[in-house]
């Protein structure tokens, strides 16, 4: 009796354990009819400007959502959720790239090709050869979880403007609801370090580079509603918190570059006006 008593406990506590796991997302499988293929994000960016013409449906994929463990891009004609319907795409597309192929893919949950969001922006393929400070960190974008089902899209693109100093590197945030729909908040944060972005209970804050100085890098801090309305904006300021208080109370690093060409951060809390 005590020893069924006692395996009935530990069934008991097991089960509970296991309740409280989170819930991993199953990877969803796919099979991407690919026209062409490259380590460079740079050179697939332009045979991606090439090919585009050729399939509305087309897309820019990293094969880490693919579950890759080295980092590769492709452009993909078309992403179909059979073998029979990826056969079918591949016949189209040899028709225009004699070297498509299919490949099998286990779609990464949450990921930029789960969403069916271009992992590059069109704007890169026009990005000159010759620009000496783009790295592959400039050219592809980026998704991040911020919990409740919503995510962050960082986009980073190409700003043609002329004698700009940072060669047109920027970066578009926009902010995924967990209905899927994405709502634009910033357009052309200069590229830098990755934005910080925190959320608490719904509402975000998120830091963007918006203007040099010196060697530097300045930011502004943007705090929004959980239903995306700006709430409030604080200039020069990064890293962004929430504090754990009853009443949402936001705080940063403000910003100050010395006479000596030094960076000077102090955290301070910033005031926000009623929620909109």
């Amino acid at each position: 009796m005590r020893s069924a008593f006692g395996l009935a406990a530990r069934v008991a506590c097991l089960a509970l354990v296991l309740a409280s796991l989170p819930v991993v997302a199953a990877a969803e499988r796919l099979w991407l009819v690919v026209g062409a293929s490259d380590t460079s994000a740079a050179r697939l960016a332009r045979q991606a400007q090439a090919l585009a013409p050729r399939a509305s449906a087309g897309l820019v994929v990293q094969m880490r959502d693919c579950g890759a463990a080295r980092q590769a891009y492709a452009w993909v004609a078309e992403v179909a959720s059979s073998a029979e319907a990826a056969q079918a795409a591949l016949a189209r597309a040899r028709t225009y790239a004699a070297d498509a192929y299919v490949k099998r893919c286990d779609a990464v949950a949450g990921s930029l090709l789960a969403r069916r969001i271009p992992a590059i922006d069109a704007s890169i393929a026009a990005v000159p050869e010759d620009a000496v400070n783009w790295g592959d960190e400039d050219r592809v974008s980026e998704l991040r979880t911020l919990g409740a089902g919503r995510s962050l899209l960082v986009t980073r693109h190409f700003d043609a403007r002329p004698n700009d100093e940072l060669e047109g590197r920027r970066t578009r945030l926009s902010l995924i609801g967990a209905d899927g729909q994405a709502r634009l908040l910033l357009e052309h944060c200069l590229i830098g370090a990755a934005p910080a972005a925190v959320s608490r209970q719904g509402d975000v804050a998120l830091q963007c580079a918006s203007e040099q100085a010196a060697d530097h890098l300045l930011h502004r801090v943007h705090a929004y509603s959980a239903a995306g309305a700006e709430w409030g904006r604080f200039e020069r300021c990064r890293n962004p918190r929430w504090a754990e208080a009853a009443q949402p109370v936001l705080s940063c690093e403000a910003e100050s570059v010395a006479a000596d060409g030094r960076l000077e951060l102090r955290r301070q809390r910033q005031p926000l006006p009623s929620r909109p």
